[in-house]
This record gives structure tokens, C-alpha cells and sequence, in this order.
């Protein structure tokens, strides 16, 4: 009889041993593409946050740009005619432009992750 309990639980062992053999190369195998088509998500995914990056680096740019000719406009006519630079830009609602681009960079702040 203990002959026979150790034969059957042999037994079991090898079974189980060869079920193991069998499905973990498959467990593993599926883990791999599993693995690989996630990192082909997350590659696409930064490749969408590097362009969105780029492009709020241009329009940030852009945006310099545009302020800074303002600005040399606003000095100019404010040499020729007799008016103060802060009275020119309030006329121009220049102010108001300084708000929203204020709030404008905010959010572009927000959507850029930090370095």
C-alpha cells in the first residue's frame, strides 16, 4: 500500500511537471505580446505628446513674436505722437490682449508637462 501512494503521487509530480513544461512557455509568450503591444501604445502616445509639445512650443514662439513687434509698434507711434506708451496701449486695449494671453500661457502651462 505505501508503495502505491508513493507510485500515484510520483505520478501526480510528473504530470504536473509536464503540464508545467507544457503551458509555461505559452503564459510567457502571451505575456510578450501582451507586453510588446503595450509598449507599441505608449511609444504612439508620446509620439503624440512630443508633437503637441512642439506645437505649443510654436505657437509660444509665435506668440513672443508677435508681442515683441507690438510692442516696437507701440514705442514708435508713441515717439511720434505726443501721447505716454501706457496711454497708447490702454487706447489700443492692449491690457485686455495682456489678459488673455496671460490666461492663454496658463493653459498652455498646464498641458505641458514640466522638464
Amino acid at each position: 500500500m505505501p508503495l502505491i501512494v508513493i507510485g500515484v503521487a510520483i505520478t501526480l509530480n510528473v504530470v504536473l511537471l509536464i503540464g508545467l513544461v507544457l503551458m509555461v512557455p505559452r503564459w510567457l509568450q502571451r505575456r510578450d505580446v501582451r507586453t510588446s503591444d503595450e509598449a507599441t501604445h505608449l511609444r504612439a502616445l508620446l509620439l503624440d505628446v512630443l508633437n503637441e509639445q512642439e506645437g505649443v512650443a510654436l505657437r509660444q514662439g509665435q506668440i513672443g513674436l508677435t508681442l515683441a513687434a507690438l510692442n516696437r509698434d507701440v514705442e514708435r507711434v508713441a515717439e511720434t505722437v505726443p501721447l505716454t506708451p501706457r496711454a497708447l496701449a490702454e487706447a489700443a486695449g492692449l491690457p485686455q490682449l495682456e489678459h488673455r494671453l496671460e490666461a492663454l500661457q496658463q493653459q498652455l502651462a498646464a498641458w505641458q508637462p514640466p522638464r
